[in-house]
């Protein structure tokens, strides 16, 4: 997986459907730069064909700030929140808008306990990714671009708060050159590893170096028993099937277990069926959909449901169904998987999208992706001074005077 532009101009442009915002040319290649701010989905539409056609070209794929995903979750989770879309964009010679990044943004009126204005990469439930749609090569200008947009707005002593951004790929590097550059002060408030499958030179090959001899031929017993009374069958969506029954059955079988009874499930909550309804839908007209399930006698017992992006694949949902936990129907779908993967040239990696902690494809998957949480200050003194004391806090955080307990202690 793995800017630059500079007509000069002095005037604040006035974006079609968008508020004015101020230009922050670059220089380099003849491009001028700027923000265009926009409130809510009716806004973005003269955008919408420069910015599907930067996710073709995007330095790191994001499949949850591409436009026919973010819009139908700013419709069903985004209300009461104030969340604005941040495009950066470029005038090409025939004065024509050219979509090179996207930062969804939602601000806060206090940071932690400060009454200091901060900004998030905006995450709704199902978000498992914050890192922006960014030009290939171009991206620490975008970051440059949109600091400086902040501070030329009213916000220079905002803070942004960058959560769920990939640490391992050229938008993460592209950011810390932008902050090294202008000197900016930036303090890491979280970083783990989530499982990644990057397809091996073949799937045996890649078994073997992820599982033990033991933990295989465990697995594969399980799938034998499964199959001994039963008519077991790897079935995957097609485009000629249909996509209702397919989500029907999914969602059901997602119900059935441990997330329906804890509420979790899709099927449990309406905006959750809406939004997943919706992105199938898409999903499926792009060709971009990939759901598949291990049947027995035609009823389902484990599925997956997933979303194709650039050359990976975002592992969104998986279920079971708990009766056949002994035979582990999930894991013996996930090892199927490791072998289809490997048979076609098309997907190179799929991301398990999973929060910290433990998780099945850990154990399965043998690449790790690791997932970054920043806090940078957007370039005022008070901003840069509390991002510099942060580490002075945790410190005296942990500092516990004798005879003191630990709630005592003061907050920083």
């Amino acid at each position: 997986m793995t800017g630059s532009a500079g007509i000069p101009r002095t005037d604040a442009p006035v974006r079609p459907h968008g508020r004015a915002v101020g230009a922050h040319p670059v220089s380099g290649a003849g491009r001028a730069c700027r923000v265009v701010s926009l409130r809510d989905a009716g806004q973005c539409e003269p955008y919408i064909a420069s910015w599907e056609l930067l996710a073709e070209q995007v330095a790191e794929p994001n499949l949850f700030y591409e436009h026919w995903m973010l819009l139908p979750a700013l419709r069903l989770y985004g209300a009461g929140q104030d969340v604005e879309i941040a495009l950066v964009v470029e005038t090409d010679a025939a004065n024509a808008p050219r979509v090179v990044g996207v930062f969804p943004l939602q601000w806060h009126s206090r940071f932690r306990r400060l009454p200091l204005r901060a900004a998030t990469l905006w995450k709704h439930p199902h978000c498992f990714l914050c890192t922006p749609l960014l030009a290939r090569g171009r991206e620490a200008e975008c970051w440059k671009v949109l600091f400086d947009w902040e501070k030329g707005s009213g916000k220079r002593n905002a803070l942004m708060d960058l959560q769920t951004l990939s640490a391992d790929g050229p938008v993460f590097d592209g950011f810390l050159d932008f902050a090294a550059r202008e000197q900016l002060p930036v303090h890491f408030s979280g970083l783990y590893t989530r499982a990644l499958l990057e397809v091996g030179h073949d799937a045996e090959s890649y078994l073997r170096e992820s599982m033990t001899k033991a933990e295989l031929g465990n697995y594969e017993r399980k799938r034998r028993r499964l199959s001994e009374d039963s008519d077991l069958e790897i079935l995957s969506l097609a485009q000629t099937d249909d996509l209702d029954a397919w989500l029907e059955k999914f969602m059901s079988l997602e119900a059935s277990g441990w997330k329906g009874r804890g509420g979790t499930a899709i099927a449990c909550n309406q905006a959750d069926r809406l939004f997943f309804s919706e992105i199938a839908r898409e999903g499926f007209r792009r060709q971009r959909l990939r759901i598949t399930c291990l049947s027995l006698d035609g009823q389902p017992v484990a599925g997956e449901f997933n979303m194709v992006a650039g050359e990976g694949i975002f592992s969104l949902k998986i279920a079971y169904d708990e009766r056949h936990a002994r035979s582990s129907p999930g894991m013996v779908l996930a090892i199927e998987g490791v072998r289809r993967l490997h048979q076609q040239d098309q997907i190179r990696w799929i991301d398990s999208c999973a929060a910290p902690g433990d998780h099945p494809m850990k154990h399965l998957w043998g690449q790790r992706r690791m997932i970054a949480s920043v806090i940078c200050p957007t370039g005022g003194f008070l901003s840069r001074l509390l991002v510099g004391l942060i580490p002075l806090g945790r410190c005296l955080r942990g500092f516990r005077p004798a005879g003191k307990a630990a709630g005592d202690a003061p907050d920083a």
